[in-house]
């Protein structure tokens, strides 16, 4: 079902094909690869994974035809050609598209091209463990999933302050995370530090802290 893209989930996108309605990178592959188009095409088909600098992209696989949410009409050579267009997430966010359904397409052509892209962009099986934590989905920045909302509290000031952590390990008791976002000096927290957070409920709402004793 079309959907504004700002409304997918980081789990309809990470490692999924995802349609996009997005004509400009259609002329772009036309005119900067040289891809012949009938010019009918109403967007792309692309494969979403995330660049470690840039945030959620989406390789280009097929330009495609859609009607009525149903592909009708594709073009596969971007894969063929092994061509790395590459859409960023944050240029496509507020276009539409919806992720396509592996049965719908007989996406098995493209499971070897997927797997060159994981390859390609593999960082770590730690930062793997992570992506595939749905436990945090709720507290990932959109655009750059890694990135994480956090809190550092002083206990014995009672101050609490939010910030954002790169992601790097899964621990048995927390997460091992680095400071993207500064925070007030009071706390003794540099950007840069990395810190273990813990995970808590309060009052039915998931927060990742990390608490200074003393």
């Amino acid at each position: 079902m079309m959907k504004p893209m700002k409304s997918l989930t980081f789990r309809e996108i990470y490692k999924k094909i995802v349609y996009i309605e997005d004509k400009n990178s259609v002329n772009v592959l036309n005119k900067g690869y040289q891809i012949e188009i009938d010019g009918d095409e109403t967007g792309i088909l692309g494969y979403g994974y995330v660049d470690g600098e840039q945030g959620i992209c989406f390789n280009v696989f097929s330009i495609v035809k859609v009607e009525d949410g149903n592909v009708v009409k594709y073009n596969d050579k971007p894969m063929e050609l092994k061509i790395n267009h590459r859409v960023r997430l944050e240029d496509v966010y507020n276009l539409n598209g919806f992720e396509v359904e592996y049965e719908s397409l007989n996406l098995e052509r493209y499971v070897d091209r997927a797997i060159e892209i994981n390859e390609k962009f593999f960082e770590s099986e730690e930062k793997e463990a992570i992506r595939y934590n749905r436990q945090i989905d709720e507290l990932r920045h959109y655009l750059y999933p890694d990135d994480i909302q956090g809190y550092v509290y002083h206990k014995e000031k009672n101050k609490i302050e939010g910030l954002w952590v790169r992601t790097i390990a899964m621990l048995p008791t927390g997460i091992l995370a680095k400071v993207i976002t500064p925070v007030s000096r009071e706390f003794n927290i540099a950007l840069e530090d990395e810190l273990e957070f813990k995970l808590f409920n309060i009052d039915g709402t998931l927060r990742l802290m990390y608490i200074i004793e003393d």
